[in-house]
């Protein structure tokens, strides 16, 4: 009888200690609330050009290099919402031999703390006249940090900056606006 008892009480014991163990407070189900988990990299979730033409890739966007009011609108989403966010614009970019941004802007960490923020980057710089008539390949990065001054392939972040890329097609025209 008193070995039933013993292995009663350690059974009601191991039972309460497997209760408490499982007792877990979930973390935030909703985007707008983030959860502190680890740093993720921002991203571009829709874009518009300055027709308000919506951008996709792997779609096609026309930039006239005499229009020089033109902008690329970005929506973007980070769930770090005290981060400034970079977008930075590639024109033909080859890793072999780098060259800067043609085109740069930001959004600041909104007052209402939102995950989603706009920004929008002026696109006369992305063609040159020597780009009219052919098409190119456009990169647009996204990123949480600004980039590594003096950095060779002019898109490094720095630390503990990510960054997400979006590529389209760049057709550069030359018509009176």
């Amino acid at each position: 009888m008193h070995g039933l008892l013993v292995v009663f009480l350690a059974s009601a014991v191991l039972l309460g200690a497997l209760l408490v163990v499982a007792c877990v407070v979930p973390p935030p189900l909703s985007l707008d609330q983030p959860d502190a988990g680890p740093n993720a990299p921002p991203i571009i979730v829709a874009a518009s050009d300055t027709a308000a033409q919506p951008l996709r890739p792997p779609g096609t966007v026309t930039v006239n290099v005499l229009d020089t009011t033109g902008e690329l609108s970005f929506q973007l989403y980070d769930v770090d919402v005290a981060d400034t966010l970079y977008v930075r614009l590639y024109v033909d970019y080859d890793p072999a031999a780098p060259l800067g941004a043609r085109s740069e802007c930001h959004a600041e960490p909104s007052v209402e703390q939102s995950t989603t923020r706009t920004a929008a980057c002026r696109s006369a710089p992305l063609c040159l006249e020597s780009d009219v008539g052919s098409t190119h390949r456009l990169e647009a990065d996204v990123s949480d940090r600004d980039v590594v001054e003096g950095s060779v392939s002019h898109r490094d972040v720095e630390p503990p900056g990510l960054v997400s890329t979006w590529t389209l097609d760049l057709v550069c025209v030359s018509v009176q606006p």
